[in-house]
């Protein structure tokens, strides 16, 4: 018996815990998920505090982290008409080096907010390349009947990570300073590479057929997602989410924490630990959610979690503690409701989308999701200068009610279980 048939075998008795395949992806993605908490802080951090950036700067430098999901189509069709594992090695691999570059830059008095600028940008692409091809690689290491278990897994993964990644991180940064501590995620990118590589379930090339034309594939699966009730619905309500939370909150928190409240490095970098208890119960109970109340609903209430975290944060004030506690309120709300969320939609999108357009329907989600983004950071940036960074908070709390009320009179609040395509 192969060993693609004894996945399937020990999948089903003992679920995803003797899927040897499954743990190795899963391995890779532990080890890479707490480098990125790493970079998640530390890079902010280096603009903040190495280079003094300005909050117009730091609107630019969180609008390029997502500008290249606006390209995300094209890395879709290219994860429909090859196989998904290489150009995951391949993502990762460019990223080890991108990441090592700043610190070198450093070590020779060269780094400049362009160089930053750079980076990010650069590191992007690539995290557009994998996180297409990986939700689109997933289905092809797990059966359907495993995908919201899988998921879960790898959010639970994303929590625990937070836990620990980003109060070490402070401790990175106090200690190697921000640049250097960016070391430990280039090194991350290096397990997940290995473990990639060791997976040995076969993957066969998509049936896209590679002499389509490009934009011929690309309007395929976008009005795939258009025309689709639920995906459509989905869309709207995580681009409405996005823009406001990763997009205009995004640009200005780090920098409110720091010159508003007064928060340290180290300090900081307990914030986000604690904000990760709130994604570690949304991974152990966003799929149970999902089965007791509905899928539909269970996003509902993910994104009302969300919403309430968000309408905290501008609440926040000194002495340091008090804002502190604020932060921490906000962010586990936040977490909960985000991972939540996810583990639900994302194992829907995956389960009703036919195999072959598994690629292009991440991409064009990812484009209108993640490509909306860059907009919401520069528009914190803008009226973060203008206005102020609590002012700024404010107004992107507010506007985080809206996903909720798309959410709630859409077609989402209809879906009951995630259904598997045939």
């Amino acid at each position: 018996m192969g060993e693609s048939s004894t996945n399937l075998i020990t999948e089903s008795r003992a679920h995803l815990w003797k899927h040897m395949d499954f743990m190795k992806l899963w391995f890779g993605q532990t080890i890479s998920e707490f480098g990125s908490q790493v970079t998640g802080l530390a890079l902010p951090l280096t603009a903040v505090l190495f280079l003094h950036a300005t909050a117009n700067e730091m609107g630019i430098l969180k609008a390029l982290q997502s500008v290249p999901f606006l390209f995300a189509f094209f890395a879709g069709v290219l994860s429909d008409r090859v196989r998904r594992r290489p150009l995951l090695v391949i993502a990762d691999s460019g990223r080890f080096v991108l990441l090592s570059l700043i610190p070198l830059v450093v070590l020779f008095h060269g780094l400049k907010m362009w160089v930053l600028f750079a980076v990010v940008f650069g590191v992007g692409c690539l995290t557009v390349l994998f996180d297409i091809s990986y939700q689109s690689y997933l289905p092809s290491v797990v059966t359907s009947s495993a995908l919201v278990e899988g998921n879960s897994k790898l959010e639970t993964t994303r929590a625990v990570s937070g836990i620990v990644g980003p109060a070490i991180t402070g401790v990175l940064v106090q200690w190697l300073t921000a640049p250097f501590a960016l070391l430990v995620d280039a090194g991350s990118y290096l397990v997940s590479v290995l473990s990639l590589v060791s997976i040995r379930s076969p993957e066969t090339v998509p049936t896209s057929p590679n002499e389509q034309k490009i934009w011929m594939q690309i309007r395929e699966g976008l009005t795939f997602v258009v025309r689709h009730s639920f995906l459509r619905s989905i869309v709207i309500t995580t681009a409405l989410g996005n823009f406001f939370s990763f997009g205009v909150t995004g640009a200005v928190m780090v920098l409110f924490a720091v010159r508003g409240i007064g928060m340290n490095a180290s300090l900081l970098g307990v914030v986000y630990a604690l904000d990760a208890i709130g994604a570690a119960a949304g991974a152990f109970t966003g799929g149970r959610l999902g089965k007791s109340v509905g899928v539909g609903w269970a996003i509902i209430i993910a994104q009302i979690s969300s919403t309430i975290g968000g309408l905290l944060l501008p609440l926040a004030h000194r002495p340091v503690l008090v804002g502190f506690s604020f932060y921490v309120a906000s962010g586990v709300l936040i977490s909960f409701g985000a991972v939540a969320y996810n583990v639900n939609q994302v194992s829907a999108r995956q389960a009703i989308t036919p195999p072959h357009l598994l690629g292009r329907m991440t991409a064009s989600v990812r484009f209108i999701i993640w490509g909306i983004i860059p907009f919401g950071s520069l528009v914190g940036g803008i009226l973060g200068s203008h206005i102020g960074l609590r002012s700024t908070l404010a107004i992107s709390a507010i506007g985080g009610i809206l996903p909720v009320l798309w959410a709630v009179f859409s077609s989402i609040r209809s879906m009951k279980s995630v259904e598997v395509s045939s």
